[in-house]
């Protein structure tokens, strides 16, 4: 069973790339909040056009769960660690911030 409290990546279903990385206090339910159609209609972020364009072809991102706890304490700073640790690897993630509380690293246009 998974944990109620976790760190998720979303990826493309055909090329397997990882593209989003999120927390979670609610399981794995917070990962569908990504996709509901209202909310994604008015997203205008990269994460938000990419989802969009998933949709566009008939598809939808898939799901990982990368790190489990027992409480929310951490979840802050390993989202800040994940986010960090995915894209010194190279990965083009669509997260507008650097993770954990607010928006940093996000630069308004």
């Amino acid at each position: 069973m998974t944990s109620k409290f976790l760190i998720y990546g979303l990826f493309d279903p055909e090329t397997k790339h990882l593209r989003y990385i999120g927390k979670s206090c609610s399981g794995l339910k917070r990962t569908r909040r990504h996709g509901h159609a209202p909310a994604i209609e008015h997203d205008n972020t990269r994460k938000g056009n990419w989802v969009r364009s998933l949709r566009n072809r008939g598809s939808n991102y898939g799901v990982a769960v990368i790190q489990e706890f027992d409480d929310d304490l951490s979840l802050d700073d390993y989202e800040i660690f994940w986010i960090w640790y995915f894209r010194d690897l190279g990965y083009d993630l669509v997260n507008f911030s650097s993770g954990g509380r607010g928006s940093s690293g996000w630069k308004h246009s």
